[in-house]
């Protein structure tokens, strides 16, 4: 299963360790930074990225300013069937329940995770167990 890991607002490197978690429950990841080299067709590259994957884990601040990218690929993985129940939306923050950042849709409100930036890390390992048992055809709680 491939995982794309979209960030809007949080740094690469807590994108990055996101990712870290996810793979060390053998999980295959998409983030940006490992994967686009320069001179190459980011949009291109980001959609082949986009139809591989499996599953969505967002991470966004809640004072993300509106991202392009970021819309877009939660805008595919909205309509994809291949994401269905497999859109994770984390905002990094407070850890507190408060206004979200527009990055997030409305239909995805309900399913948003709170994290500080130093829970990242568990929030992400719930979110492999529940994806490993989407692997085997049922969902398993967080």
């Amino acid at each position: 299963m491939q995982v794309f890991v979209s960030h809007s607002g949080v740094s690469p490197a807590l994108a990055q360790q996101a990712a870290g978690v996810l793979r060390k429950h053998d999980l295959n990841t998409w983030l940006a930074e490992d994967n686009l080299l320069p001179g190459d067709n980011i949009y291109e590259e980001i959609a082949k990225a986009l139809k591989a994957s499996d599953a969505m884990l967002v991470l966004v601040s809640p004072d993300a300013k509106d991202s392009t990218n970021a819309s877009a690929e939660l805008g595919y993985a909205l309509g994809g069937r291949q994401f269905s129940h497999r859109v994770f939306p984390v905002v990094v923050g407070t850890g507190q329940v408060g206004e979200l950042p527009d990055a997030v849709p409305w239909v995805l409100r309900s399913m948003v995770q709170y994290a500080k930036a130093r829970e990242v890390k568990a929030t992400v390992e719930g979110i492999a167990r529940q994806l490993l048992g989407t692997k085997s055809g049922r969902l398993l709680p967080v």
